[in-house]
């Protein structure tokens, strides 16, 4: 447990940071979001400063290193809810964090604050977990770096209370040669006083909430933590890697798709979708239709299979209605996005919900459970609902962008956009497979023996599918020989070497294993399509991921040489500039 307890803990949000530009850091100024997604479930923001978090400490959380099993104890995978702050602070400067804090009285492990730190342009980043703070066996533990960039572990007895609340403060004030002096105090009485050391040049993130291990085969265990009056003083740093509220861009119009019996969710709700202004015949002749990602549901049991995608482990924020059961009201977005709707492009944002890469319109019985199973459905609603309220006409340059899953939205259904009223329809992928790549899969799935998806696990994805969708596993996938029976003007595409792994799902890349080959493959595709991005290298550019997956609408300088992918993407949106980039 002393060592490396809680690898990889934080996640990197690019399109969820706020940054408050050199400015001290007060009650008032506090802004969290949830971990992982916009929308994170049992997690109840009261105020700014007070929030309640929930959790089944055996169930798997919904981030990608959830998946992890954790390399201490008996525990199967990661369970975690924790709320980050939308800031990151100063990593030289003095940073005081004060809250109260009670739990439920079976609340027995797990970390409830973690200081983390982030990567920066020219700053080394030797750990990135610089202060963990949480509870234990009957035992408040604190784990810290010590000189040599290891774990340093310490602890106490202690238990919280759940009748009344804890208060909390940590005082971290940076000293020379990378040292940190650390103080942390319980209702008054310091409790540890230690050191930690980081490389004062990386900001900090701060999270609070839970995160444990998990027993997937143990019954459940919900516990619950409540946060007050929650106070951070320090000071923010600006970095690109951060964004501002100037930077994001709200789509603030939600609408569901209730004239649509079957626009329905997994869960039976209507599905649902945003826009940047009203859907009227005033919306803009400039269109951008996003949709949303968030792999699929593999229709086998997860005690049964080695995809942690299983239908009975899949988030509910990605089965159900984001407007009509999780009362959202507005996505916002950044990057590439923000430029265009400051050139006048009206956005669209349709919500995942059908857990079958939008290939599907069909009713499933699992577990005797009922699951609709609707996504070309939902799609064939929303472009219905669009051309009755004349947002479509002949003067319409109409763009489609994908996003892992949300690629398929586009690729299996491209027969539906051909015909819509436009003067310009283009595509933009982030998910590619070249020649080789499709021929491979192609040839896996039609063996009864060797499949990468068994053909149990694709009721969801395959149950019901259209017919040009039949003649191989990959006839609707994004691939150039599927999109190019279609009528488009131009195209975008992402690919990169380290890719998201076979083991994930077979629509995405790097079941194949000659780097050579896809180096050839994607540069010729690239050059093909009217613009690209692929970094070709061994190396993992995003932070605590362990592959390159969607990197289009980054907003910082990475690669080699370096790029901001993003203005590479509104290069080729925008008709101007270099549209491609091919690098390590």
């Amino acid at each position: 447990m002393k060592s490396n307890i809680f690898r990889d803990l934080y996640v990197f949000q690019l399109l969820l940071l706020l940054l408050f530009l050199n400015l001290p850091i007060l009650a008032s100024d506090i802004s969290f979001s949830p971990q992982c997604s916009d929308e994170f479930n049992d997690l109840k923001f009261k105020s700014k400063t007070d929030f309640t978090v929930n959790l089944n400490l055996n169930k798997i959380g919904p981030c990608e290193w959830h998946k992890n099993k954790p390399n201490y104890g008996d525990y199967d995978y990661i369970s975690s809810n924790m709320a980050i702050t939308k800031s990151t602070f100063e990593g030289s400067e003095q940073l005081k964090i004060s809250f109260l804090i009670k739990a439920s009285k079976n609340f027995e492990r797990g970390t409830f604050l973690n200081i983390s730190k982030k990567d920066f342009l020219g700053c080394e980043l030797s750990n990135d977990n610089f202060l963990r703070l949480g509870l234990w066996d009957e035992n408040l533990f604190l784990v810290i770096n010590d000189s040599e960039g290891n774990n340093k572990f310490e602890q106490i007895n202690f238990n919280l209370d759940e009748l009344s609340y804890k208060k909390f403060e940590i005082n971290i004030y940076p000293k020379s040669d990378k040292k940190n002096d650390i103080e942390i105090f319980v209702d008054g009485n310091k409790k540890f006083e230690t050191s930690s050391y980081s490389n004062f040049c990386n900001p900090s993130e701060i999270q609070l909430g839970v995160w444990s291990g998990s027993k997937k085969n143990n019954k459940k265990n919900i516990i619950n933590l409540s946060f007050s009056e929650i106070t951070i003083d320090g000071y923010s740093k600006k970095n690109s890697t951060n964004i501002t509220n100037d930077d994001e861009v709200k789509l603030k119009f939600p609408y569901l798709l209730s004239s649509y019996p079957l626009a329905l969710c997994n869960d039976g709700t209507t599905a649902s979708f945003f826009s940047s202004h009203e859907i009227n015949k005033n919306f803009p002749e400039k269109i951008i239709i996003k949709f949303e990602g968030g792999g699929a549901a593999l229709s086998l049991d997860s005690n049964e299979t080695k995809f942690a995608e299983a239908y009975n482990n899949r988030p509910l924020r990605l089965m159900t209605s984001t407007v009509q059961k999780m009362n959202k009201q507005h996505k916002t977005l950044d990057g590439y996005f923000l430029r265009a709707k400051n050139d006048g492009w009206g956005l669209i944002y349709l919500n995942y919900c059908s857990s079958d890469l939008y290939m599907g319109n069909h009713e499933l019985v699992l577990g005797g459970k009922k699951y609709q199973v609707r996504g070309r459905k939902i799609i064939e609603s929303l472009l219905d609902y669009l051309v009755n309220k004349n947002v479509f006409s002949d003067k319409t340059d109409l763009l489609l962008i994908g996003g892992s899953a949300g690629d398929l939205a586009i690729s299996a259904n491209l027969d539906l956009y051909e015909n819509l009223p436009h003067n310009r329809l283009r595509l933009l992928f982030t998910v590619w497979q070249t020649p080789s790549e499709r021929s491979y899969i192609d040839k896996r799935q039609k063996s009864n023996i060797n499949k990468i998806v068994p053909k149990e696990g694709l009721k969801f994805t395959h149950g019901n599918l259209q017919s040009h969708c039949l003649e191989s596993f990959s006839s609707c996938g994004p691939n150039w020989q599927n999109i190019k029976k279609y009528k488009f003007d131009d195209y975008f595409i992402e690919s990169n070497w380290n890719e998201m792994p076979g083991s994930i799902f077979a629509f995405t890349t790097r079941h194949l294993k000659n780097y050579e080959q896809f180096k050839y493959e994607i540069e010729k595709e690239i050059m093909k399509a009217g613009g690209g991005i692929s970094f070709i290298g061994r190396k993992i550019w995003r932070p605590n991921k362990e592959y390159n997956h969607v990197m289009g609408n980054i907003t910082m300088p990475i690669g080699e040489p370096p790029v901001v992918p993003a203005d590479i993407v509104w290069n080729w949106i925008s008709g101007s500039g270099e549209t491609r980039y091919i690098g390590k």
